[in-house]
């Protein structure tokens, strides 16, 4: 991504801050999610500090895994 593109960047970044949202919503940490994803915990880490963009092909590879690494609810919710 081009860092001059502002759009780029604001989408990105805010990419990030929900994915680090919705992780710490149901207490997951970095590295545990890194593992459902396949990715260590320091790529999750600039993953949400709009730092890294994953490369494409793990988008169209494991597009499940992204989704299944954090679960919809919190445990003991319904």
């Amino acid at each position: 991504m081009d860092p001059g593109d502002e759009w780029g960047v604001a989408v990105i970044t805010t990419v990030g801050r929900r994915l680090k949202l919705r992780r710490e919503a149901v207490g997951m940490r970095a590295a545990g999610f890194g593992r459902g994803v396949g990715y260590g915990e320091d790529m999750i880490y600039e993953i949400e500090g709009g730092k890294r963009v994953p490369a494409r092909s793990s988008w169209t590879r494991r597009p499940r895994s992204w989704t299944r690494a954090v679960p919809s609810r919190r445990p003991g919710r319904t």
